[in-house]
Parts: C-alpha cells; sequence; structure tokens
C-alpha cells in the first residue's frame, strides 16, 4: 500500500503531451492526500509536503519550517490527520503562472475541531431540538469538524438538552452542517492550522504552507 501511494505520488509529474486541466492534477493530489491520510501513518501522508513549509500564524508572522519540523509540530499540537483532511478542502485557484497555487479559504472564525460522540447514534437536525428535521446521524466515535465562534448556543427548556450547531464531515455525505444536543459529544479543539496552499513545484504538486 505504502509502495503504491509513493508511486502515485511520484506519478503527479506533467506528462509531455495529452496534459491533464491544472484542477484535474490538483484534484487528483488532494485525493491522494487524503488517502495517506487515512492510514494514520506521517511518514506516508508527510510525503506530500514541501521540503520547506511556511507556518503563518494567526497574528500575521511566520518562520520557515522543514518536513521534519512541520510534522513534529503537527504532533506537539495534537493535530490528528482527521483535522488535516479536514482543512485541505475548499481550494481556490490564486495563481495560475508557471507555479500555480492553490489556497484553501475557511471562514477563520470556524475553529477545527474533533468531536467523540458519546452515544450510539446522534442525530444532526436542521435546527435546535428534537422536532426539527434530521440532516444524518453520527454513530459513536470520532468525527472530524468546525464550529462558528460566533454561533451561540441554544437550551431547551422542555428537554434540558443543550443544543449547538456544528458542522461535521461525515463518511458518506461529506459535509453536513446542522445542530447537535452537546451533552452527549466532547469536542477537542484544534491548536494547529486552519488552512493549507498547495503549489506545483517544477513538474509536482506540494503542500507549501500551512495557516
Amino acid at each position: 500500500m505504502k509502495a503504491l501511494l509513493f508511486m502515485a505520488i511520484a506519478g503527479t509529474q506533467l506528462p509531455p503531451a495529452t496534459e491533464p486541466t491544472i484542477e484535474a492534477q490538483f484534484d487528483a493530489f488532494v485525493d491522494l492526500f487524503h488517502v495517506a491520510l487515512a492510514s494514520d501513518d506521517a511518514t506516508l501522508y508527510g510525503a506530500f509536503f514541501d521540503d520547506s513549509i511556511t507556518w503563518q500564524q494567526s497574528n500575521g508572522t511566520s518562520e520557515q519550517l522543514s518536513r521534519d519540523q512541520t510534522l513534529t509540530r503537527l504532533h506537539d499540537l495534537n493535530v490528528e490527520p482527521a483535522l488535516l483532511r479536514h482543512i485541505s478542502r475548499g481550494f481556490v485557484l490564486q495563481d495560475h503562472t508557471a507555479e500555480p497555487t492553490f489556497v484553501a479559504v475557511h471562514n477563520q472564525m470556524q475553529a477545527p475541531v474533533l468531536l467523540h460522540i458519546e452515544i450510539n447514534a446522534l442525530r444532526v437536525r436542521r435546527l435546535p431540538g428534537t422536532n426539527s428535521d434530521v440532516l444524518c446521524v453520527l454513530r459513536q466515535g470520532w468525527y472530524s469538524g468546525s464550529i462558528d465562534a460566533n454561533m451561540p448556543s441554544f437550551c431547551d427548556a422542555g428537554s434540558g438538552l443543550e443544543w449547538m450547531q456544528v458542522e461535521v464531515h461525515h463518511p458518506d455525505m461529506g459535509r453536513v452542517k446542522g445542530f447537535v444536543a452537546s451533552d452527549y459529544l466532547t469536542l477537542y479543539e484544534s491548536q494547529g492550522p486552519r488552512s493549507m496552499t498547495i503549489a506545483r513545484i517544477g513538474d509536482q504538486w506540494r503542500i507549501t504552507a500551512l495557516n
């Protein structure tokens, strides 16, 4: 499996003829990155990072880190592969030159989190309250997602449940945004990056910045 993925990474080089679109090449790279993240092997998904990574702080300062330094910092900040998958979406082409660059655009008020569902089935509803439509069901376990710092929680006086809005990655449905009863889950907020930049370096795609 590892050998096939490393071959696939190398295979993101541009062919000499009948070149696919920039977007198609980029999408293939991101898809492979997500497969590598599913392995939970830092050596494997670390191969998708450039040799030098720009780590952009929220205060506007930045520093250059090597690939190994970047992986060490992600480990020290308890950034799980699920959160890296969450921030590697919503890309916009910023620079369509000899080295095209895609940047993941996110609402910076949305903090990446891991959600641990404590019960067998937690329903994500369209609105707060047990009478609202069910958008999806989260089984017991871990999910990646985000919360909006501007959105207050809602207390249901009838049931005594407190409802909060989350955006969660459902394994079958993709991103789902709705309300959950916070009594039945635990949130682990990430102190790590909230978005990333991917650029074509020479004839290969690489992750070049974490923001």
